[in-house]
Order: structure tokens, then C-alpha cells, then sequence
């Protein structure tokens, strides 16, 4: 596991355009996300909002082509074919809310039920919670095998499941999620740091995980 967690904390430098890039769009979502929270004109905050998404999805769509790299062995992707990064970005969050549908709807119920019974609203609440974690490692086995050939009914096969939750998997994923608060409570202490936070550690888990989701064996 150590060589592969070296490789993904390198990840994120091997091209330093792509870098930078990555860098100016996510610090656009953070300051635009900031104007949004203190802003009182309805069309700022709409179209704020609306350019928040597309660089979201553009991001989000960046990692998926890292996955598919990594896993094919390449090199970082650039930031070109923008249209393509935007559809798998969709995707992307097409696969999570379709995995976390059981475990928001607990959540919503829960604070529906908070104004009228507490007890039960905490019951679904936790439920909720829980639901999410234990659906994460699902989730991203998902997403890791959509990545591969780029076709939706892949993230939905048994196979998901089942390296979802095998043991290698789910140490990579606890092992990344750890390595990324620390990165995190590292980097929080600069206003630079704060915006290399969501570009830096989204590529260098996604990387961790696609290396570890490769040592599973079929």
C-alpha cells in the first residue's frame, strides 16, 4: 500500500498546467460559493450557483478520466474535450444519488419527523447516516467501474458489490479518507491552502482508490 499512496500524493503535480488549471476553477467554486452565502440578490446567487455546477461537473468529470487513466496505466488527464468532462461529471453524480436514495430518504424523514417526534426523528436520522457510510464503499467500487469503459450499466453490476466490500477495497477506502483528513487539517492553516483542499485531495483519492480497486482480484 505504501508505494501506492506515494504515487497518489504525486499524482496531482505529475503536469503542472493541469494543476494549475484545476487549481483557478477550484478556487472559482470556493469564492463564488463565499459571494453566494453573503450575497442578497437573487440573480447573483442563481447565476453564481449555475457556474458553481458547470465547474463542478467539469471537475467532477476530470476525476473520472484520473480513474480511467490510472487504471489503463496513463498519465493525468488535460483539461480538454470540456464537453466530455461535463457528461461523465453528470454521470458521476447520476451514480452517487441513485447509491444514496435509500439513505437521504431516511434523512429527509428524520427531519420531517423532528417537529413532531424526536425520537423518532433521531431513529431515521442515524439510520440515515449510517445507511451513507455503509452505501460509500458501494458508491465508489461504482464509480470505479463506470470509469473503466466509460458505460453506465457497469457501476450497477454484481461486481460492484462485491469488490465494494471486499477487504482490500475497504482498507484503501479508510486508509485514503484518513490520509485526506490530515492533508486537509494540514493545508486548512493558508487561505492558499483552502483552495488546493478540494483540487489536490479529490485527485489523490480517487487515484488511491482506482490502485487499490486494481489489486482486487475477479
Amino acid at each position: 500500500m505504501k508505494k501506492e499512496l506515494v504515487f497518489a500524493l504525486k499524482r496531482p503535480f505529475e503536469n503542472l498546467n493541469t494543476f494549475i488549471i484545476g487549481l483557478i476553477i477550484s478556487s472559482i467554486i470556493i469564492s463564488l460559493s463565499f459571494v453566494n452565502k453573503v450575497s442578497k440578490n437573487t440573480y447573483v446567487i442563481i447565476i453564481d450557483a449555475l457556474i458553481i455546477v458547470f465547474f463542478d461537473l467539469i471537475l467532477a468529470g476530470f476525476n473520472i478520466e484520473n480513474i480511467h487513466n490510472v487504471l489503463k496505466k496513463k498519465k493525468l488527464p488535460r483539461f480538454d474535450k470540456i464537453e466530455k468532462k461535463l457528461w461523465y461529471g453528470i454521470i458521476q453524480y447520476f451514480i452517487s444519488i441513485i447509491y444514496q436514495i435509500p439513505g437521504l430518504t431516511l434523512l429527509f424523514i428524520g427531519i420531517y419527523l423532528s417537529s413532531f417526534n424526536i425520537n423518532q426523528a433521531m431513529a431515521f436520522l442515524i439510520s440515515g447516516l449510517s445507511l451513507l457510510i455503509i452505501v460509500y464503499f458501494i458508491q465508489m467500487s461504482a464509480i470505479i467501474e463506470y470509469s473503466k469503459k466509460f458505460k453506465l450499466k457497469d457501476a450497477f453490476k454484481l461486481e460492484v458489490f462485491k469488490k465494494g466490500y471486499s477487504k482490500i477495497f475497504v482498507s484503501y477506502v479508510i486508509v485514503g479518507a484518513i490520509i485526506s483528513l490530515f492533508l486537509m487539517l494540514a493545508l486548512a492553516f493558508s487561505i492558499i491552502g483552502l483552495f488546493i483542499i478540494p483540487w489536490y485531495i479529490g485527485i489523490f483519492q480517487y487515484t488511491f482508490l482506482s490502485l487499490g480497486y486494481k489489486k482486487i482480484k475477479k
